[in-house]
């Protein structure tokens, strides 16, 4: 009897019976779109193609849905959305470096929005939430800075050039 895996919310379980598995798609504790597989799949497929049968559609018309397959391995990590990874670093160089904090923090909060939305897109297939939500919150962070440093930088400049032109409008200098 073969033995199941399900994907639900991030968290992986099993092993368990194909019985289990129908039973646990019955009472909802698996949904349709949760991902599943067993030995001898090539990948993660969502339970309503796997228990197409079960479910009393035949396996030639499964039901219509988009369906995302996932090809990592069992008890392993998920690999990070795409611009999860980009996002949790350009926060962090645009919170450290302060001049970089306005250009960095956007490409942060960019790429951390573009990472969150293929998380939604595809549940079960990403991972690297935290790092997007880092990067997002760092961006945030490094954008203030960012322009702290510009207001300061700007600052100064001007009360240098303050100061160099009293000695040409009629003040003595010491």
């Amino acid at each position: 009897m073969a033995q199941w895996y399900a994907q639900i919310g991030g968290q992986r379980f099993g092993p368990v019976s194909e019985e289990d598995m129908k039973s646990w798609l019955a009472q909802g504790r698996v949904k349709p779109t949760d991902f599943v597989w067993s030995e001898g799949m090539p990948n993660w497929v969502a339970a309503s193609v796997a228990f197409a049968q079960a479910a009393g559609a035949s396996p030639v018309n499964p039901p219509a849905q988009q369906v995302t397959y996932v090809s990592h391995s069992i008890g392993g990590p998920l690999p990070a959305a795409p611009g999860a990874v980009v996002s949790l670093v350009c926060g962090i160089i645009g919170v450290a470096v302060g001049c970089t904090g306005l250009v960095m923090g956007i490409i942060a909060l960019i790429n951390a929005k573009n990472a969150r939305a293929a998380i939604a897109a595809n549940p079960g297939a990403y991972g690297g939430e935290g790092m997007a939500t880092a990067g997002h919150v760092l961006g945030i962070i490094g954008i203030i800075w960012g322009g702290l440093v510009v207001l300061y930088i700007v600052a100064v400049f001007t009360c240098m050039g303050s100061v160099a032109g009293l000695g040409h409008h009629g003040f003595r200098s010491f």
